[in-house]
Parts: C-alpha cells; sequence; structure tokens
C-alpha cells in the first residue's frame, strides 16, 4: 500500500511539472517589463529628437520662403534700376600699375 507520503512526494513532482511552463511565462513577462523599462528613457530621447527636428524642418521652411520672396523683391529692384542706370567708365580712375593683365598683354601683341 501506498503511504501518504509517496502521495504527497508524486503530487508535489506532478504540481512541479505542471508550474514550470508557467514558470517560464512569468519570466518573460517579468524580463518584458524590466526591459519596459529600461527602454522608456531611450524612446523618450528618441521622441524629443524628433519633435526638435521637425520644428526646426518648419522653421527652416519659414526662413526659406520669406529668403525667397526678398530675393524676388531684389530682383525686381534691380529690374527697375537697370533701365535707368549709366555706368560712366570716365569716372572710374584706375591706376596703370592695377590695370588689366589680359587686356595688357593683348595690347602688346
Amino acid at each position: 500500500m501506498w503511504h501518504d507520503s509517496c502521495w504527497g512526494s508524486i503530487t508535489l513532482q506532478i504540481t512541479a511539472r505542471a508550474l514550470k511552463p508557467m514558470m517560464g511565462v512569468v519570466q518573460r513577462k517579468r524580463r518584458w517589463e524590466k526591459n519596459k523599462v529600461a527602454a522608456a528613457p531611450c524612446q523618450n530621447k528618441k521622441k524629443e529628437r524628433k519633435e526638435f527636428l521637425q520644428r526646426e524642418s518648419e522653421w527652416l521652411e519659414l526662413m526659406n520662403a520669406e529668403l525667397k520672396q526678398e530675393w524676388q523683391q531684389l530682383i525686381l529692384m534691380l529690374s527697375w534700376h537697370c533701365p535707368t542706370c549709366i555706368v560712366r567708365t570716365d569716372s572710374v580712375n584706375i591706376p596703370d600699375s592695377e590695370g588689366n593683365p589680359l587686356l595688357e598683354q593683348l595690347e602688346k601683341k
């Protein structure tokens, strides 16, 4: 006949076998939670960097649009000015020593 201590041993073995897969699930969940906590600062930093780059991109796009508009205004002002502008070459005094070397060589030939 089986003694009570034998039944207890068999019950304990069966219970241990049944709990073993469940312990793996608990350990995996605990590891997952620990990893989640450890990854949070990195994810937050990445999110902040992304937001910063997004704001910077928007600012640069605005600056680009403003500069394009300013450039167009300057081109328009230049086109208005060119027909009325008369460049007088006789008012420009260039010393002989600072003349154009290419022109000097052409004159010598």
